[in-house]
This record gives C-alpha cells, structure tokens and sequence, in this order.
C-alpha cells in the first residue's frame, strides 16, 4: 500500500491517505540509525536531518491528517526515544493515539468494504495500525508510569488475523548492505514471519499488563497483593504456553535463529 500510494503521490495525484512525505521521512530518520554510515556515504547527522524535516513536514500534515500521519508519528515516537528524547517521544505517541481516534481506526468498518466505501485492502491497513498504535501506546505508558491513551471498551476493530500468516507466507531475512556482495547473510533461507500472529500475541500481552498496572496502583493489603501476584503469574505463564510454535523460543537450543521481533515479544513477558 505504501508503495502504490507513493507511486500515486508521485505522479501529481493528491488525496491519498496512505503515504506521506512525513513518512518517507520518519522511515529515513530510522534507516539512517541503522545504515552503516560509511557504507551509503551518510553523515552522522543524517538521522537527525531526516528526523527534522519529518517534524517540519508534520506541521503542515497536522491540518489534514490522515492514516500515514498516524504512522509516521509512531515511528517518530521511535526515534525521539532512540535519540532519548522519551518527553518528545511520549507526546508524539499521543498524537497518534487521539488522530487514530480521530480517524476512527479503533472501530469496525467492515460493513463501508460491503458497501464499497472501503476497500479489504485499504481496512486491513487501517487495522495493521490501529494495533500497532495500541502495543506502541501499552509500551510507553508502562516504560513512564502514565495513563493509557485507548480504552479497551471503545474498541471494535477486529484482533490481528493471526490465520493471515500462512495464507501470506511472508519470509523475512536479515538485513544485509547491498554493496558488500560477499555478504553469506544473503544466501541463508529466510525465516517464515508470522507478523500477524505476533502482534495479536502482543496485544495480549499488552491488556494483561494493563491490568497488572492498574491493579498495583491501589491501596491492597498483603494478602490480596499476593493472591492478585498469583493469578497473574498463572495468567503470564498460560499465554506464554499457549503461544503458537512459530512464536516459541527455546532457551536450551543455541543454534536456532529467531525473528527480532519474537525475541523482542518475549522480552516484554514480566520476569
């Protein structure tokens, strides 16, 4: 979608709702952080001159928001806190949380693809980000202790569709410079990406730990703090059973690759 809308984009036409220059830039600003910098001739100040055109352009975008402006500031949520930046970070996550209200991402509009408002296309994105800002919003409130942006109750956008997956078979591979063509990276097989399934575990994780925030912030005696501690850990180590094989990590086995994004769902399973 990002790809076709940017090719509408650059053709002259206007109105689109899934690309934007603000997150062509924001996408830059991460890519710079990672890039090697000697290999693409980059600066060490690129990542900050992308990150400021996408705050400039973001100025202009704010008076018509749209779908990509929601991207675009999760992944500048992103950036400022790899800059540690986490104030600016905090607040451009809450920018996304009320556009995506705003834009009505949190709801079921599955009816508007019956009556051709809407394309399956075009719902299945506005779903993809609606989660991802849920999971973004989760992990900021938890990481500064403050409030969540979204109510569970007010949402009636279906759950990732974990059966996707397989109906995709997306494969992903590591990152390799395209200059150094003696990388072996780039002859190993990739790994089968269950990204739908991983966010979907992801938004579970998410509402128990909302739970778990919201509880410890009362006054409880030490026997309900203990029973509550009990049912929680039974609830954690119940996902975490029930967590499809492809999402699984095993500890005892050295030689297994993982994808970033599993280990990094696991890292945010409570100790």
């Amino acid at each position: 979608m990002y790809y076709s809308e940017q090719e509408k984009y650059n053709n002259g036409e206007d109105g689109t709702s899934f690309y934007s220059e603000t997150l062509k830039n924001a996408i830059c600003a991460i890519g710079a952080n990672l890039t090697p910098k000697s290999r693409q001739g980059l600066l060490e100040s690129d990542p900050e001159l992308f990150s400021s055109r996408a705050k400039t352009l973001l100025e202009i975008e704010m008076d018509s928001p749209s779908v990509a402006t929601v991207q675009a500031l999760v992944i500048m949520s992103a950036s400022e806190a790899a800059f540690t930046r986490d104030a600016r970070g905090w607040i451009y996550s809450g920018m996304a949380v009320r556009i995506s209200a705003d834009l009505g991402l949190h709801l079921d509009l599955s009816r508007h693809v019956q009556d051709g408002q809407l394309t399956s296309h075009e719902l299945d994105v506005r779903r993809t980000t609606f989660w991802g800002v849920f999971i973004h919003d989760n992990m900021w409130s938890l990481y500064v202790g403050r409030p969540w942006g979204i109510n569970i109750r007010d949402i009636s956008i279906s759950r990732p569709p974990t059966g996707l997956d397989r109906v995709r078979n997306k494969i992903w591979k590591p990152y390799y410079d395209e200059m150094d063509a003696a990388d072996s990276e780039n002859e190993k097989p990739g790994l089968y990406d269950p990204v739908e399934a991983c966010a979907d575990s992801n938004v579970s994780l998410c509402a128990m730990m909302r739970r778990l925030s919201r509880i410890l912030g009362r006054d409880l005696s030490d026997a309900e703090l203990r029973d509550f501690a009990s049912d929680m850990r039974r609830e954690f180590a119940q996902w975490h059973e029930s967590l499809p094989e492809e999402l699984a990590v095993d500890l005892l086995n050295d030689e297994k690759m993982y994808l970033p994004h599993v280990l990094q769902l696991h890292l945010n399973l409570p100790p």
